[in-house]
């Protein structure tokens, strides 16, 4: 083989990156996302016990905290489960 085709046959391997660190970087993205989920069931059934409420404006309109709490789940569990 000549030096040549070794260094591109490499880059083509190498391209998507080191199968190591592709794995490392899945597994700490899936590792915080079920830490967000967590804390956003948590809240959300917070609010429904009635420990934490209030409401929430967006663009002039009101929302109550747990709904929206409770939106915020159902749309990152479906994002990822979808």
């Amino acid at each position: 083989m000549d030096k040549e085709d070794i260094l591109v046959r490499s880059r083509n391997d190498n391209r998507k990156g080191d199968e190591r660190e592709v794995q490392n970087r899945t597994n700490a993205e899936l590792f915080s996302y079920w830490i967000v989920i967590v804390i956003l069931f948590v809240t959300a059934l917070l609010s429904d016990a009635g420990v934490i409420g209030g409401e929430i404006f967006i663009n002039g309109r009101s929302f109550l905290f747990k709904d929206f709490v409770w939106l915020l789940n159902f749309l990152s569990l479906s994002c990822e489960f979808g």
